[in-house]
């Protein structure tokens, strides 16, 4: 399916036949990121609970694949087009995917 945004957070079954544990979701997309001639980049900003790994024009860049809690990962991003992967899975108890980026002003 398509979305617009990647914002998952719940402690119990959210979506219709997705179960609240033991489930795992890939997503990818392409992001284009503008040069504002400024010297601006952007930051990429994972948050996760259990496991996630994100590539980036197919260069692993987080890496957090054994199970945690919600921890923040970012990672700069220069501008152009980049393609974006995400695998992510949880075991149980509280569940969080989100990935957002933003312009970052130098």
């Amino acid at each position: 399916r398509h979305e617009e945004r990647i914002e998952y957070l719940w402690s119990r079954a959210r979506l219709p036949g997705v179960p609240g544990a033991r489930v795992a979701a890939m997503a990818e997309g392409e992001l284009a990121l503008r040069d504002a001639g400024d010297g601006s980049a952007y930051l990429l900003r994972v948050i996760s609970d259990d496991g996630v790994r994100v590539w980036v024009d197919d260069a692993l860049v987080v890496d957090r694949w054994a199970p945690h809690g919600s921890e923040v990962d970012e990672r700069p991003l220069a501008p152009g087009r980049r393609r974006v992967r995400v695998a992510w899975y949880q075991v149980d108890g509280w569940a969080e995917l989100q990935l957002a980026v933003e312009r970052v002003a130098r």
